[in-house]
């Protein structure tokens, strides 16, 4: 699943999972609980398996209706199949749509100087 990132993908700015905005062309992704825009979006591994089923029961506790989310999950889904955890992405309009562009692969570990 995707969670509002930096742009570095060192900074994890909230829990909450992201979705691209409802519409013919979205142009951001918004946290599912809040509505909130992100520009950012990291990979995660949630520790479970997750299916559009749980996102959209997630939207729906928000006055999404699922005829309204569940085109966009199920293409939200196929896109994230091609990211690895770590990934930092963003979300690019495109004359039919959208898609998921990486932005930077997992962020490099930041290691602590030895003694």
């Amino acid at each position: 699943m995707l969670v509002a990132s930096s742009a570095d993908g060192f900074t994890r700015v909230d829990a909450a999972f992201l979705i691209p905005e409802l519409g013919p062309r979205p142009a951001a992704l918004v946290k599912v609980n809040s509505g909130k825009t992100s520009e950012f979006g990291l990979v995660v591994y949630t520790g479970a398996p997750v299916h559009v089923t749980d996102v959209m029961g997630r939207a729906a506790s928000n006055g999404l209706s699922a005829d309204d989310v569940s085109g966009i999950l199920t293409q939200l889904f196929e896109e994230l199949s091609a990211l690895r955890i770590g990934n930092v992405v963003k979300l690019e309009a495109t004359p039919d749509g959208w898609h998921l562009v990486k932005v930077r692969e997992r962020p490099a570990t930041k290691r602590a100087p030895l003694p």
